[in-house]
């Protein structure tokens, strides 16, 4: 997942933070890996690393990953 106008260490870890997401084994841990992803792309945006799309389109893969995982985590509470 290639993020234009990110070095290599950013973007690995805006990769670990995502990976933080679906390995999270509660829907707290979810939500709270979910939001340090959205924080770094917040953070990024106020240093002008990256833009403004940019960064809503950070912020939509993040919301679909948390999404994913809550539903997948309610799933097998569920079973």
């Amino acid at each position: 997942m290639a993020v234009i106008g990110l070095s290599e260490l950013q973007e690995s870890r805006w990769i670990a933070l995502i990976g933080l997401i679906e390995v999270s084994d509660g829907i707290g841990a979810a939500l709270d890996a979910g939001g340090r992803a959205d924080g770094y792309a917040l953070g990024l945006l106020d240093a002008k690393v990256i833009t403004e799309p940019t960064r809503d389109r950070l912020a939509r893969i993040v919301s679909t990953a948390t999404s994913s995982r809550v539903s997948q985590i309610e799933r097998e509470s569920s079973e």
